[in-house]
């Protein structure tokens, strides 16, 4: 079995148990009924977790950031690469559309 499999299933493990392991930063945050085995095994596998989350991260976003550009170019609107107007009000494009 690979590593990435184990981790894989260690986190399917997780959900089952009712666990949610999620990335803050660089953090990896575990929350919910774990046994000392779960503990252990988060432990013993940790940076491959944080690699697999980080890359579940990065794929959500580029998949986002595409679905974002078919629609502004769809709409007549293409703004540059990881800009997203309407994210805060000081983005100048806020109050112009």
């Amino acid at each position: 079995m690979s590593a990435t499999m184990a981790v894989t299933d260690l986190l399917t493990q997780l959900e089952q148990a009712g666990c949610q392991v999620a990335l803050e930063g660089d953090i990896l945050k575990a929350r919910g009924p774990l046994t000392d085995d779960l503990r252990q095994a988060i432990r013993q596998h940790k940076p491959a977790l944080v690699a697999l989350l980080k890359a579940r991260e990065m794929e959500k976003q580029q998949k986002l950031e595409a679905r974002f550009n078919e629609v502004t170019k769809a709409l007549g609107r293409e703004y540059p690469a990881g800009h997203f107007p309407g994210a805060t009000r000081k983005d100048p494009t806020w109050i112009k559309n």
